[in-house]
């Protein structure tokens, strides 16, 4: 989870691997586990179970993030488009101001 103050200074690792290459980093890291054959860990097996929910999830935190991004987006178009147009507008004022000034 990352989240909070300076949440764009955060950095982490996120490796996504198939069940063959994940099989073969576990045999690797853990070489005593993996000995004859041994069964899966409980562990293991919940969490093999659960990889194709958590690649559900994923995908859809990505388009709820694109969804958001474009939200945003929109947002800050409509906030720039209408601070120049108050800007043109007090400019327009100032500009009919200082003519009449002149004619006065």
């Amino acid at each position: 989870e990352l989240c909070g103050f300076g949440h764009s200074g955060m950095n982490g690792w996120l490796y996504a691997d198939t069940p063959e290459d994940y099989a073969a980093w576990f045999k690797k890291r853990w070489p005593d586990a993996a000995l004859n054959g041994a069964p899966a860990s409980e562990a293991q097996e919940e969490v093999a179970a659960a990889a194709p929910a958590a690649e559900s999830s994923l995908e859809e935190a990505a388009d709820q993030t694109e969804e958001v991004a474009d939200q945003a987006s929109a947002q800050a178009t409509e906030a720039a488009v209408e601070q120049m147009q108050e800007d043109g507008d007090a400019a327009a004022a100032s500009v009919e101001d200082a003519v009449e000034e002149a004619a006065e």
